[in-house]
């Protein structure tokens, strides 16, 4: 399933992993997955056409001093209350309790590319 990986140092990349394992997951993001959803993320997406977008990072990112991820922390309000994501994150749509592909994922990409000028493309 067709999920977006930006890592801390801002390398975004399409990924084909199978959303419902938990393990999987976590492999990617090399630590314990929490979802996150924000009207910071539900807005910009919603511009980009997409809908019910989640990004998954690390719990445990505070506690292991992982590098800072720029574009998840704006995504996550740090300009409200100070607090940043740490490490690497993937956005993926649900539906209900399932996470599931994200179909215009290379549209969001080259949206994000635009937009976010820190970003670059994973090599």
């Amino acid at each position: 399933m067709k999920a977006i990986k930006v890592t801390a140092s801002n390398d975004i990349s399409i990924i084909d992993v199978d959303l419902n394992d938990w393990r999987e997951l976590s492999n990617q993001i090399d630590g314990f997955i929490e979802n996150v959803n924000t009207p910071e993320i539900d807005h910009w997406f919603k511009i980009s056409g997409v809908e019910d977008v989640t990004m998954i990072c690390d719990v445990e990112g505070q506690l292991k001093e992982l590098p800072y991820n720029r574009l998840a922390s704006m995504f996550y309000g740090e300009m409200y209350h100070g607090l940043s994501i740490l490490g690497d994150v993937i956005f993926a749509c649900y539906k209900y309790d399932y996470l599931i592909s994200m179909d215009k994922a290379e549209k969001v990409v080259e949206d994000m590319l635009e937009c976010f000028r820190f970003l670059r493309r994973a090599s």
